[in-house]
This record gives C-alpha cells, sequence and structure tokens, in this order.
C-alpha cells in the first residue's frame, strides 16, 4: 500500500506541471449567414455583434459571417452547410430561434421629393433583396392591393440610392440607419416620408444541434439588456458608434456575464409586436 501511495506521489509530481501547462483548443468554427448588404455597413462594429462574437469565443467557437443573396443562405442552412441565419425577422422552420432577440429594427421610407407618405401607392420605390416580406407591411399600410409592380428589389443600398438620384424610382423603404450610408452616393437631402411603417426584432437562428448553445447565447443577451447600457434598438446601437474613425467607443460591455440558468432550453417566444402582420421572409 505504502509503495503504491508513494508511485502515485511520482505520477502526479511528474504530470501535474504538464496538466497546469496545458493550452486550450483551437476554437470550433461556426458559420453564420446574412444578406449581402451588410458588407456596406461593416457589421462587425455593432454592439450586439460584438457581444455575440465574444460570447460564441467562451463558448469555443469561432464566428465565421458569410454574406449572400437571401434564397442562397435558406438553401445553405437546409442543406447543413451553415451553422444558423445571423438575424431575421421571420420563423425559420427547421432551425432553433434564440428566445432572446438580438436587437430591434424599425423600417422607414424616404423620399427626395415632398410627396407624403399616403401617396406612394402609385408611386415606384426600391428595398433590398430579402426583405421582400416587409413589402407586404408597406402595401397594407398605404392602403395598397399590393406592390409587385412598383416595388424593385436590389442586392445593395448603394444601388437605391444611384435609383433615387437617378430618377428611376420616386422613394426607398430601408431600415432607420441606412441613410447614413447612402450620403456619399447619394447627392440630395433624403426625407422621411413616413413614422416607422414597420419596428421588429431580429433573432438568431440555429441548426438543432446548437440548441443548448443558443440557449446560453439567449441568457447572454438578457443579462446584458439587463445592463442599462447596453444599446438594443438599432438607433441606439448607432449612437455608441464612432463613425469617423470606424470602431466602437470603450464604454460598450463586449460580454455579459453568463446567465445563471445555463441549461435551461428555449421555449416557444411570445409573439413579436409586428405593427400588421406576423408572417414575414426576410
Amino acid at each position: 500500500m505504502r509503495t503504491f501511495c508513494r508511485s502515485t506521489l511520482i505520477i502526479l509530481f511528474i504530470f501535474t506541471p504538464l496538466l497546469s501547462n496545458a493550452q486550450p483548443g483551437p476554437l470550433k468554427p461556426l458559420v453564420l449567414l446574412d444578406l449581402q448588404y451588410l458588407e456596406e455597413i461593416n457589421i462587425s462594429q455593432y454592439p450586439f455583434y460584438r457581444l455575440l462574437k465574444s460570447s460564441l469565443q467562451a463558448e469555443g467557437y469561432d464566428l465565421e459571417l458569410k454574406l449572400m443573396p437571401a434564397r442562397r443562405t435558406i438553401e445553405m442552412v437546409r442543406q447543413g452547410k451553415a451553422d444558423g441565419l445571423l438575424a431575421r425577422f421571420d420563423d425559420q422552420p427547421g432551425l432553433i430561434k434564440m428566445n432572446e432577440p438580438l436587437l430591434e429594427m424599425s423600417f422607414f421610407t424616404y423620399t427626395d421629393s415632398t410627396a407624403q407618405f399616403e401617396s406612394l401607392c402609385d408611386k415606384r420605390g426600391a428595398m433590398v433583396l430579402g426583405h421582400e416580406g416587409i413589402r407586404k407591411i408597406l402595401a397594407a399600410k398605404l392602403g395598397c392591393a399590393s406592390l409587385d409592380h412598383q416595388l424593385t428589389f436590389v442586392y445593395r443600398a448603394k444601388q437605391m440610392a444611384l435609383m433615387l438620384a437617378s430618377g428611376r424610382v420616386d422613394y426607398i423603404a430601408v431600415p432607420h440607419f441606412f441613410p447614413q450610408y447612402l450620403a456619399k452616393y447619394y447627392p440630395g437631402v433624403l426625407k422621411e416620408a413616413s413614422q416607422p411603417f414597420f419596428r421588429g426584432n431580429l433573432f438568431l437562428y440555429l441548426q438543432p444541434q446548437h440548441q443548448e448553445l443558443g440557449a446560453r447565447l439567449a441568457g447572454i443577451f438578457a443579462d446584458a439588456k439587463n445592463n442599462s447600457d447596453y444599446p438594443f434598438r438599432i438607433q441606439e446601437q448607432i449612437t455608441h458608434m464612432n463613425w469617423s474613425h470606424g470602431s466602437l467607443n470603450n464604454d460598450i460591455p463586449l460580454q455579459a456575464k453568463p446567465h445563471t440558468d445555463r441549461n435551461k432550453l428555449p421555449t416557444a417566444p411570445p409573439p413579436p409586436q409586428n405593427t400588421t402582420s406576423d408572417s414575414m421572409v426576410r
């Protein structure tokens, strides 16, 4: 017995330094998809993205964001070629919805004329491809039977600005933060033709095998929002960003403490407070 104990102590003496110096393994890639226009807005600057990336790193994942047309994102996820969709308004069948929304976004119509919102039904407009579901909400708000023939969908925000400047369209329907990106392509002054015609929450969707990861991320975002310094609405996130230097101010928390109930799996979230329709395709 004494010999066994002595041998055990010798083994521990030899291997304990090796164990204490062991390095964590490499991060596993986690591929999320979203729309092409995000290339124009440098999404990596946004607080919600930085919080998500740092939280995934703490979980052992390296976030890889790939941008592509809307339909291709859906196809790649369904084929198992990606781990999820970054930020969507609409439900995604077959994917796990993170209970806690990433952020809130509002949509406005902008024009270079004195046209009133109520008069846009018969005018030509433009919208980013992938926001087709918002078209139905806009049509309902305008009282139009359909906007199928009046709206043109484009891949990039720059295209909308050039179309508006050339007179090809009379208005654009975009998220509230778009005009600051369009300014360098559009020489005029964009005017809001409406109050927000739609306001909704953007959610992260993951493959079913990441269900527990989604629950932990939901807890982290819930705790972050309880911190009054965390900006939840998109316009609040923008006010915390230093546009002249392309970086964030230092007073934004990059990572909240993990939620205490880490084993709780996602449950059905309350229905989003949409102004017109619950069924949308982003």
